[in-house]
Parts: structure tokens; sequence; C-alpha cells
């Protein structure tokens, strides 16, 4: 008996921890600044707001829509909830972009339209490293 009582217990504290986490999840998501190229895109996302800004050099003032975001295994998962539907998960891994060469913090990949884009992240205002390769 005290046997059962301690899996129920070590059971409902784990519950209890998942719960938390899941409570806390949206404060710890951080604005983020998402790009890719060929198509050239950029997508700003803005918690306070639970929206995302979607540009790209034909509309260079962008579209804003509503969004939800959630933590996922080794980053966050953003989707829009109106609108256009685009979906962009930014993962905690660095990033070279491939025309510039300049380092991100995060990779990314946009779905949109039936397509999958690629390309880097960084949280908002943070500026990307240059390369070595870059001369002064």
């Amino acid at each position: 008996m005290n046997k059962k009582l301690l899996l129920l217990a070590l059971s409902l504290s784990g519950m209890l921890a998942a719960c938390s986490e899941t409570a806390n999840d949206s404060a710890a998501i951080p604005d983020l600044r998402a790009q890719g190229n060929e198509p050239f895109w950029t997508i700003t996302t803005n918690q306070n707001a639970g929206s995302l800004r979607y540009q790209t050099p034909m509309n260079i003032e962008g579209e804003t829509f509503a969004m939800s975001a959630k933590t996922v295994a080794d980053g966050w998962h953003f989707e829009t909830t109106e609108g256009e539907s685009m979906e962009l998960t930014v993962t905690k891994q660095e990033c070279q972009d491939d025309m510039s060469g300049w380092i991100f913090q995060y990779s990314a990949t946009l779905k949109m339209a039936g397509a999958t884009h690629f390309g880097c992240a960084n949280p908002e205002g943070a500026k990307p490293q240059e390369p070595d390769f870059v001369q002064p």
C-alpha cells in the first residue's frame, strides 16, 4: 500500500511540474526576427501583441497577422491564427546566412503556401555576427 501512495505522490508532483512549465511557457518565448533568401522574407514576432509581421521586398511595409506561440523541444513554434496560413519554427541552433555569411543565434523554417523556406533568426534587436572573412 505504501508503494502505491508513493507512486501516486510522484505522479502528481510530475503533473504539477509539467503544468507550471506550461503556465510559464509563453513568458519565456522571446520576440524574434527571422529572415530567409530566395525568396527573400522577414518575419518579426511580437509576443505582447500576439502577432507577427511578414515582409518581402515586394511588400516592405509587410502584413501583420495574429499568431499563437509555443515552446517546442529545441526552440519555438509560431503559427498565424487568422489570414494567410504561416508556420515559423525557430530552432536553438547557430545559423549562417547562405548569401551574406552573417552568423545568427538560431535557425528558422517557414512553411506557407505549400512551400518550406529556410533561414536564420536572432532575438529582436540583436545583430548577427560578422563572418571571419569580412575585412574591417
